[in-house]
């Protein structure tokens, strides 16, 4: 045992609460995950940095903040800061501003308060930094849309069967957007000292097209001589390292007078004599994998920077000026690129996603935040914990939070599925976990002043105190505090499957305070998820029936019931440790506290039920009933008879059509094909796969407790 060195308490937590879980864990022996603590009301506004940070505030001042404003005695000398800002899949704050939705990610909105200069052309001009232009000349932040959206500067256009689809279900042109982004550090670079940039849009694209981002690629280095034996595949995989060669050498060749060499000043002081380069990431779903391949490019990157300019053992360098990474913001990280975890053998980590080295924390980082999802359960969307094997480095804290994906890292509007009644967003969950990394950021160094940004970009980060309470009582529900993160998620998964039961047992979802809320749109894709709920409960009571007839004789028939779960859920042979460790829980699910039933009606989504294939949005549902009523008006003046050239309407379809030319409302439907099918291995019933580190490592392996002891923390597969 160990003994903290006290210091100033956050506004919510205890004192020793300024480490990271692990640094605190480790004072205790272990290194391990947390659920969120409990909250305090001053953070429900913060942009009022006295009341959010409270007795903190004066590290802020003087810590951190100081190295941003030059020094009395040495008035040339200075440093440039860098955030980059990964938005997750389907996340795009450049629609979210057209849309006027309120719907930006927590990306978007940390990104809203970073200050300095952003890249031209990726956003509207209202997005950028308007406070204190002239303080922040050193500033520069970086953005990058979710796979799946609109990106020019990546040749996506974010439409379509390739760019639009696969960039959504495959993560396609998600290493474009890496190196893009290791471009514009390189630029910021560039742009301090000559005001242009170094390297185009186009350039970029050409050397994504020319170099794989590999495992492989990031562990071999091009500055070695090739042999013989290896001159091939070095060739090969040693050749986007050769680009960023380059691009550093032409760097270096562009501000060289601007360059210092040993303790010499360099030849021309203006704008400044370049001190220190602090960067910081951050990242949301895919783009929290992206964040996490990115640091280590940026890492080797700098290495070379190192290595070419003669001070490999003053560590990280860019032009030869020292690197300092300070922090790595992580919300539920998914990796899924390639073919996703839905189909046998697949896990999601092709290509720039390797689980063990590109998505493998970098010892550089000074501190890794990353905060994960409690209720998600979709088979396609795995957690990549931080989790190495059995533990978390020691610059990483993992933070548990209530909410599926989208709860933790934002993205959806205030008041869908009837969640929250505030038209700007307060009382929506993901507001907690902005303001926790937002905190945790600027505490690790990183330059946010969301006290200078718009009022519209402080309100953003505004929680309403009903929220604050209401996430308090939850907190103070769960036992499980600490531990592995599957540990920890369990408990949340056990809550929701009785909580759902107990809400079937009621009446179902139509019962629900949400629901009731919830625009025609939002009804039907909840009321066709818990059709589909139904059906999954249907065939898990059928199992569960013939399984428990034969508990006796349980030895004997352990494969006919692994075979009997896997034929009910289409050839999943996961499913089998779900429905037995519901089987074990079953006798002990009883009704959901007020807390909980709070928690789960008023703020968490059902993320299955929005997840549909068949339309994106409301708009596609509108042109849907509009195609709708203009084929019925064909059949009905006799142009056509039905089925003649495609012309053809169901009596489901007409009745649709009918109801939206009568009423301009979207109808009742509650068929619709939402959710991963069950034949697919989805489902309300289902576990979520969470990865530590390799495609073989998968925290918390659910395992019947019958004879043993409960539940492994980690298993290999």
């Amino acid at each position: 045992a160990g003994t903290a060195t006290t210091v100033d308490c956050l506004p919510w937590t205890s004192k020793s609460s300024i480490l990271s879980s692990c640094q605190v864990s480790r004072i205790s022996g272990a290194c391990q995950s947390t659920l969120s603590e409990k909250i305090s009301p001053s953070s429900a506004i913060p942009h009022d940095r006295f009341s959010f940070f409270g007795s903190t505030v004066r590290k802020l001042d003087q810590q951190w903040e100081q190295r941003e404003k030059s020094k009395t005695l040495s008035p040339c000398d200075t440093n440039l800061f860098i955030g980059t800002f990964f938005d997750g899949t389907g996340n795009n704050y450049g629609d979210s501003i057209e849309r006027k939705d309120n719907s930006q990610s927590n990306i978007a909105r940390l990104y809203s308060a970073y200050p300095g200069l952003s890249v031209p052309g990726v956003l509207p001009p209202q997005t950028n930094w308007q406070s204190n232009l002239a303080d922040y000349d050193n500033f520069f932040r970086v953005y990058v849309p979710g796979v799946g959206t609109r990106f020019a500067q990546a040749d996506d256009s974010g439409e379509g069967f390739r760019d639009k689809l696969l960039g959504g279900g495959t993560g396609r042109l998600g290493e474009v957007r890496i190196l893009w982004c290791l471009a514009q550090v390189i630029n910021a670079v560039h742009r301090y000292f000559l005001k242009a940039m170094l390297i185009d849009n186009e350039e970029i694209q050409k050397a994504s097209a020319a170099g794989e981002m590999t495992a492989q690629a990031l562990q071999l280095g091009p500055l070695r001589p090739a042999t013989p034996a290896n001159q091939t595949r070095r060739m090969t995989t040693t050749r986007l390292p050769r680009i960023l060669v380059d691009w550093l050498k032409r760097l270096h060749w562009g501000i060289a007078p601007h360059m210092s060499e040993g303790s010499n000043p360099p030849q021309n002081k203006d704008p400044g004599i370049v001190k220190n380069i602090y960067v910081s990431a951050f990242g949301f779903s895919r783009g929290a994998a992206e964040a996490r391949t990115f640091a280590n490019w940026l890492v080797k990157l700098c290495e070379l920077d190192a290595r070419l300019t003669g001070k490999s053992s003053q560590g990280l360098t860019l032009a030869g000026f020292p690197v300092t990474f300070d922090f790595l913001g992580l919300f539920d990280t998914v990796a899924s690129v390639g073919v996703a975890n839905l189909v046998p053998l697949a896990d999601g980590h092709s290509a720039w996603a390797d689980a063990e080295i590109s998505l493998a924390i970098p010892p550089n980082v000074g501190q890794c935040t990353h905060l994960v999802s409690a209720h998600e359960n979709r088979q396609s969307f795995p957690l990549d914990s931080i989790y190495n094997d059995h533990s978390i480095a020691s610059n990483g804290e993992e933070i548990v939070f209530p909410g599926v994906h989208s709860d933790i890292g934002g993205g959806y509007q205030p008041g869908e599925q009837g969640k929250g009644a505030d038209n700007i967003g307060r009382d929506m969950l993901s507001r907690i976990p902005l303001a926790v990394m937002y905190r945790k950021a600027r505490l690790a160094g990183v330059p946010f002043k969301l006290e200078q940004a718009l009022t519209q970009d402080q309100v953003a980060f505004q929680i309403s105190p009903e929220t604050i309470r209401d996430f308090n009582a939850y907190i103070d529900e769960c036992q499980v505090k600490s531990g592995e993160t599957g540990t920890i998620v369990r408990e949340h998964w056990r809550r929701g499957i009785e909580w759902r039961l107990n809400n079937h047992r009621a009446g179902g979802v139509t019962t629900l305070n949400s629901y009731q809320r919830a625009s025609r749109y939002d009804q039907n894709n909840l009321a066709s998820g818990y059709r589909r709920f139904q059906e999954e409960l249907d065939r898990f009571s059928e199992w569960r029936g013939q399984i428990n007839t034969r508990r006796g004789y349980r030895t004997a028939f352990e494969g006919e019931q692994a075979d009997w779960i896997v034929h009910l859920t289409g050839g999943d042979p996961s499913a089998v440790d779900d429905w037995q460790r519901i089987n074990e829980l079953y006798p002990e699910f009883g009704p959901s506290s007020q807390p909980v039933s709070v928690m789960m009606d008023e703020y968490v989504h059902d993320s299955i039920a929005g997840f549909m294939p068949q339309w994106s949005g409301r708009e596609e549902v509108i042109a849907y009933l509009r195609e709708l009523v203009a084929k019925m008006h064909i059949l009905d003046t006799g142009r056509y008879r039905e089925g003649t050239r495609g012309v053809y309407l169901s009596s489901l379809e007409r009745k649709r059509a009918k109801h939206y030319e009568r009423t301009g409302r979207i109808p009742p439907m509650t068929d619709l094909d939402v959710g991963e099918h069950y034949l697919l291995g989805g489902g309300y019933l289902r576990f979520r796969l969470i990865y530590a580190g390799a495609d073989d490592q998968i925290l918390a392996r659910l395992e019947l407790r019958t004879g043993k002891k409960v539940i492994p923390e980690i298993a290999s597969i």
